[in-house]
């Protein structure tokens, strides 16, 4: 078989760029490619035979169908309460106050933002339906969520310099935003304490959000059905001697970095990057239901429907 190309960024799978991990007798190029890059590449011209991909996109697509695959490993987690930011001229001193609020999101079906509208909703009693959304992308679903009221941002505007500005009053992004520090000292986190929040969120819910999954160009998987556990298998033991290592040194958290990761297992457990439908059903149950809530699926699906197989 000719080389496959596997494209890939989160920290997780660091070994993978450095030859730690092994994929049987396939031969596989590591491409480190950004994410909004990389999801754009795969799902508009296949670019890469593997790829680290938006498990929300991935949602968003998959009862049309899509030319790859999902396998049940996970190689990008995070919480998502410290990416809540809000202007410091906004009236917005706690969750609840975000009703009637206009935010900014980079698209509705970035997978951030989703777990975050889950989040705010479940656990703040938010009113969704009452925020305008200001979103940089027209992408919103299937069909949009009827009740969502979604508008997109001024091309010669960014969403961190209309937060800053007060255009907006919050914004919701898989990133801190790229001000100045003068524009920097205008806003703040909703959460200014998150790891606190994102520690007793996950002590309530036992949820570790889902980011990424890995997936397969269908043509591959026709071609060489042993492949997707090969490539599963692969990825799992770099994410596993990953972890492994940042415990034998007791490493600094990738999760909360005032925390090392001795410290970091206390809330996460010891093994906090299972593969597998079973031990991740709890998180994807939750995403499936923001999705359907969401306007992102059509109806309620089994988990294992994500990965080609019909419950």
């Amino acid at each position: 078989m000719a080389k496959l190309t596997m494209a890939c960024d989160a920290p997780e799978l660091a070994l993978l760029k450095a030859g730690a991990a092994r994929f049987g007798d396939l031969e596989v190029e590591i491409q480190r490619v950004q994410p909004r890059e990389r999801h754009k590449r795969m799902a508009e011209s296949l670019a890469f035979d593997i790829c680290e991909f938006s498990i929300v996109d991935y949602l968003n697509g998959v009862e049309r169908g899509l030319p790859f695959t999902a396998i049940a490993t996970f190689p990008h987690r995070i919480f998502r309460h410290r990416d809540i930011w809000v202007s410091g001229g906004a009236a917005v001193k706690e969750p609840k106050d975000l009703a009637g609020k206009r935010v900014g999101i980079q698209s509705w079906t970035n997978s951030a933002s989703v777990w975050q509208r889950g989040l705010l909703a479940q656990d703040y009693g938010v009113d969704l339906a009452s925020i305008e959304w200001v979103a940089e992308s027209g992408a919103h679903g299937i069909g949009g969520a009827k009740w969502a009221r979604i508008a997109t941002k001024p091309r010669e505007r960014t969403l961190d310099q209309m937060l800053a500005s007060g255009e907006i009053d919050a914004l919701m992004l898989p990133r801190p935003p790229e001000l100045t520090p003068e524009e920097m000292a205008r806003i703040r986190r909703l959460f200014p304490d998150y790891s606190t929040a994102e520690q007793e969120y996950r002590a309530r819910s036992g949820i570790f959000p889902i980011m990424h999954v890995m997936v397969i160009k269908n043509e591959l998987l026709h071609s060489n059905p042993g492949i997707a556990k090969i490539v599963s298998h692969g990825v799992q033991a770099a994410l596993d001697t990953f972890m492994e290592r940042k415990r034998l040194t007791s490493g600094q958290s990738i999760v909360w970095p005032e925390l090392n990761w001795p410290e970091q297992d206390k809330h996460l457990g010891p093994y906090p990057w299972p593969a597998g439908v079973e031990a991740n059903r709890k998180e994807l149950a939750v995403l499936i239901e923001y999705g359907v809530e969401q306007g992102i699926l059509s109806r309620r699906i089994a988990p294992e429907e994500l990965f080609g197989a019909k419950a």
